[in-house]
């Protein structure tokens, strides 16, 4: 499960998924999800009976699902592998790299179940802009332009943001949230927000397939 590349194509060419309502900028739909098909795994309930439509559905997983970037039946075994009561993986199993960071979420299954309710009460938005708008100019501090927030098994300690949109491990933002809370997300939200403006004031009749289009990127992630 690496998805690190792909989400930075697909925040920058999926536009239909930037900004949202203000009062949808923290989206733990994905988190949510992933718990609760872990649950019915642990319960024993057969892989075969479980609507993982619940997790393909959500907006994060229809980004990689729609680039390409995942493949639904690896996802499905190595949860299963991991999660299942039923388990008769011998120990001496050659785990695989998305297997073993799903062992981590459920060695801390418990205390990121707890950190997913204090996301949804503890004023999360407010740490953020605290942290981050010291390094924005006046005209990007504003609700209009924060980005969005997705909490997820993003398959490796890390996170992205691109073009109004900010994809967080959630085990990785647990861990720094314990040091700062909000850090990760604002770190990502200064990239999301300024790519997006950047993003905003190229020309649209620009050609893409000209060699110094690369350039531009180059100057963008500087930015």
């Amino acid at each position: 499960m690496k998805y690190p590349l792909l989400f930075g194509f697909l925040i920058i060419t999926s536009p239909g998924f930037s900004q949202k309502q203000t009062d949808n900028r923290i989206n733990i739909s994905a988190a949510k999800a992933y718990f609760n098909i872990t649950k019915k795994l642990q319960a024993g309930t057969d892989s075969k009976l479980i609507d993982w439509n619940q997790l393909f559905n959500t907006q994060p997983y229809q980004m990689m699902i729609g680039g390409g970037g995942i493949d639904t039946a690896i996802l499905k075994s190595e949860m299963t592998n991991v999660f299942a009561a039923n388990n008769t993986i011998i120990q001496d199993h050659s785990w695989t790299e998305g297997e073993n960071y799903h062992k981590l979420y459920k060695a801390n299954q418990s205390k990121l179940e707890e950190y997913i309710k204090i996301l949804q009460e503890k004023s999360l938005v407010d740490s953020i802009k605290h942290l981050l708008y010291r390094f924005l100019p006046q005209s990007l501090q504003n609700d209009t332009k924060f980005p969005t927030l997705f909490y997820l098994n993003y398959g490796t300690a890390d996170a992205t943001g691109s073009n109004g949109l900010v994809f967080n491990d959630l085990l990785q933002s647990y861990k720094i949230d314990n040091y700062k809370f909000g850090l990760l997300a604002a770190h990502e939200g200064f990239h999301a927000i300024v790519s997006s403006a950047f993003m905003q004031r190229i020309k649209k009749n620009i050609d893409y397939n000209l060699p110094s289009v690369n350039l531009l990127f180059f100057l963008e992630n500087i930015s």
